[in-house]
């Protein structure tokens, strides 16, 4: 995965909202970054996408703002985020806004042109075909 990460010039991060925080596993891969590759990580664009149940579009909100710090230490550019909220299966569905929103970053996303770049991430397929969605908010 971090091979992944250090070739592509778009890094999107994605994340459940876990104790109003990230996952274990997201937190690994961040310290890996860090200890191993910062300098590697500079100047790529950087997007989050989070989903938690209840209220997490507010409870999020610092976990968005630790990726800001985050994503300002390795020197990158943090683009936007996405935060949804579902409580059961496919309920993410309900929230069409999310789903525009995932259109957008998915736009943006195959519009930008990089040579590193090996290949481009459509967002809303992969959201799709994971049974994941998320409602959009502009980052600080």
């Amino acid at each position: 995965m971090v091979n992944s990460v250090l070739t592509n010039e778009i890094i999107l991060f994605v994340t459940p909202l876990y104790l109003n925080g990230i996952s274990q596993l997201m937190k690994y891969l961040i310290d890996q970054l860090h200890i191993n590759f910062k300098d590697k990580m500079k100047n790529k664009r950087m997007y989050v996408l989070v989903v938690g149940g209840e209220d997490s579009k507010q409870k999020a909100l610092p976990l968005i703002m630790q990726f800001k710090r985050i994503f300002d230490f390795f020197g990158a550019t943090f683009n936007g985020y996405i935060i949804g909220e579902a409580n059961q299966p496919n309920t993410i569905f309900k929230d069409k806004h999310a789903l525009q929103q995932a259109k957008v970053i998915n736009e943006e996303m195959v519009s930008k042109k990089f040579q590193k770049m090996n290949f481009s991430y459509k967002a809303d397929s992969y959201l799709k075909e994971n049974n994941y969605a998320y409602g959009w908010e502009n980052h600080p």
